[in-house]
């Protein structure tokens, strides 16, 4: 009998329905990205090219979708913002955006955030998608007491989605993202 019982029960179709969940979910996740992107438009999609030529200025920027309006935006509203995209076309980018910044500009990546009590304009933090827990709590605490400076964060992906997963702390994604960038690899070249 017991035999029986447990052949019943490993043909009964668990995988399926978990399938079907985690698509559902995912589906739902997506749903909800597209409404904060709709609601939040990024300031501008930039799209880099493979071989990016050294010494860009401002005119050639706007190739890109870096344009002077966005530089003037950051300059003189000074948002926190969100580059995201992949880690060789995001260091370009934040170069750019560097000149532009309050000096002195500290950075920090995920795995060894070093925060410092003063001497900071503004604080690049790389690789926020990479933050646990306890460094999430620790810059959390850090902009609360440090609210007037700037922050510019990167990411490889979208922090919403790891928001959705509640794998990235909600009050924390609101004051990195005040702003937001996006950057793609484009596959043509600047002329």
């Amino acid at each position: 009998m017991k035999q029986e019982g447990s052949v019943r029960m490993s043909n009964q179709p668990f995988p399926e329905r978990r399938r079907s969940w985690n698509a559902g979910l995912r589906e739902h996740f997506r749903e909800l990205e597209e409404k904060w992107n709709r609601t939040h438009p990024p300031l501008a999609v930039v799209h880099l090219p493979a071989n990016l030529p050294a010494g860009l200025e401002p005119p050639d920027l706007a190739t890109l979708g870096l344009t002077v309006e966005c530089l003037r935006i950051l300059e003189t509203k000074r948002p926190n913002l969100l580059v995201i995209g992949s880690p060789t076309t995001v260091a370009p980018v934040v170069q750019i955006i560097e000149r532009s910044l309050i000096r002195p500009v500290v950075s920090c990546r995920a795995g060894r955030l070093a925060l410092q009590r003063s001497a900071i304009g503004t604080l690049v933090i790389h690789d926020a998608d990479r933050l646990g827990r306890e460094e999430q709590n620790q810059l959390h605490s850090w902009v609360n007491q440090h609210a007037e400076k700037q922050l510019v964060t990167t990411a490889s992906e979208s922090l919403f989605s790891l928001v959705a997963r509640n794998m990235f702390s909600d009050t924390l994604f609101y004051r990195l993202n005040a702003m937001s960038l996006i950057v793609e690899e484009a596959s043509a070249e600047i002329v």
